[in-house]
């Protein structure tokens, strides 16, 4: 969901686009696009596809969460090496 949102925000908002930076094939995409469609993340416009004000609010929450997750897996490395160093 998270590649999709910052592709389509990327103005890769067609179909095959997605496709190729996704690398979904067009059943699964078209699936994702239409669950994240009825939920309001994204619209369909006569270019595309494009984020929603509540598309964009999820993806930077999304963006953040990765950046946390990377920043806590640190975390945890380094806490295992001090521990280790006995």
């Amino acid at each position: 969901m998270r590649d999709i949102l910052d592709n389509v925000g990327k103005g890769r908002n067609t179909v095959s686009a997605l496709m190729k930076y996704v690398g979904l094939s067009a059943l699964t995409l078209r699936t994702y696009l239409t669950q994240m469609s009825e939920k309001g993340l994204i619209a369909e416009s006569d270019k595309g596809y494009v984020l929603t004000e509540k598309g964009r609010r999820v993806l930077e929450l999304l963006k953040e969460a990765t950046s946390l997750e990377s920043r806590l897996m640190y975390i945890m490395a380094e806490l295992a090496r001090e521990i280790e160093e006995v």
